[in-house]
């Protein structure tokens, strides 16, 4: 499947705008793009939040989004809250940490912890919360102080850690952890975990035929399973731990990830502004291989092979008519999206084939 089968206007919105759409996405738990108030409720109740707690946030929050993120111009007495439109509901007197179009932007995110963070240089304290809260109020927004305030006080109240701070890592956990969610998509049941069979299912999902899924479930497991598996010992079945899968980045890679699993925009830039010489949104075959030869680490071999195929694959299945692997399509890989866009599509065909 090539991406000429995706719009560039799909990808721009996937690839670019789509983490608040994330964010918000784990509400919506039937998976048909509007979150409903039980919906709010259950998820809610999913991480932790007591009964009454998740019933007021269930009202509250829907109550107060879905009017902003519905298409035309009734309102609904279910106040559904769609998904797509989220960043039309994007409150004032935030952190910024979302734009106006709902993408993450790393520099407002660090500015918390720079600005706020006395005690630790990586955790807030309650009174280090209230001072950014404060901090970022604009005058009689009474609305947008509101907004704010429940959100992070209930992201305290429920993440807090036993010292009563409420960590760094926990707080980009909710915004941007893209390198889980460029695994996530293999979770086909969302436990956390990736099997082997998950993962062929994933690229089965996505256009792949059965030999190369069922090559690609083997050596991905056997290679990641170990590096992200929380113990001492291995287990046959390979399962790939989500949240550890920070420890199975492998070296000669792009460093458009971080040690953490944190998107780095500067590096992803860079890729196109030392190797796209034909286009300079694309990157052709030849570009590619360029890339891939100076990002190589002396006698690194596991690494040289993994980036190989990671990127290879990639360009088989994703270049357009070109010949081009688009900016906006490899941005896409990098939060997932993508992926998400090409089984969607590929179900549509089937449908429209039967």
């Amino acid at each position: 499947m090539a991406s000429s089968t995706l719009s560039s206007d799909t990808n721009q919105t996937d690839t670019n705008q789509d983490f608040l759409q994330k964010h918000v996405a784990f509400f919506d738990r039937n998976k048909d793009g509007f979150v409903y108030p039980w919906e709010t409720f259950q998820g809610f109740r999913a991480i932790g939040a007591g009964m009454l707690l998740s019933a007021v946030a269930s009202l509250f929050i829907n109550m107060g989004l879905s009017s902003k993120t519905r298409s035309g111009k009734w309102p609904s007495l279910l106040f559904p809250i769609e998904v797509r439109n989220i960043p039309k509901a994007k409150h004032t007197s935030d952190s910024g940490v979302y734009d106006s179009e709902g993408r993450f932007v790393p520099s407002k995110f660090e500015e918390i912890f720079k600005k706020h963070a006395h005690t630790h240089a990586n955790a807030l304290t309650s009174d280090e919360l209230s001072e950014m809260l404060r901090a970022n109020r604009e005058p009689k927004d009474y609305g947008g102080w509101i907004a704010a305030l429940s959100e992070w006080k209930i992201l305290y109240y429920l993440c807090k850690d036993k010292n009563g701070l409420l960590r760094k890592e926990t707080v980009r956990d909710t915004d941007q952890n893209f390198l889980q969610k460029h695994a996530a998509f293999f979770d086909r049941n969302k436990d956390g975990i990736i099997y082997p069979w998950e993962t062929f299912q994933g690229f089965r999902a996505i256009g792949f035929g059965m030999l190369l899924s069922t090559v690609a479930g083997l050596v991905i497991n056997v290679a990641l399973g170990y590096l992200t598996r929380p113990g001492k010992w291995p287990s046959l079945l390979f399962p790939i731990v989500i949240k550890n899968i920070a420890k199975a980045k492998h070296t000669s890679d792009s460093g458009v990830y971080d040690s953490e699993g944190g998107f780095v925009p500067s590096k992803f830039e860079e890729i196109f502004k030392n190797y796209a010489h034909t286009c300079p949104d694309a990157l052709t075959s030849d570009e590619l291989s360029e890339m891939l030869k100076a990002k190589r680490k002396p006698m690194d071999y596991l690494g040289w092979i993994a980036a190989f195929l990671e990127w290879k694959v990639l360009f088989y299945m994703c270049k357009d008519v070109n010949g081009l692997l688009r900016k906006e399509t490899i941005r896409g890989v990098y939060d997932g999206s993508l992926f998400e866009q090409m089984e969607k599509e590929r179900q549509s065909s089937n449908k429209k084939k039967a």
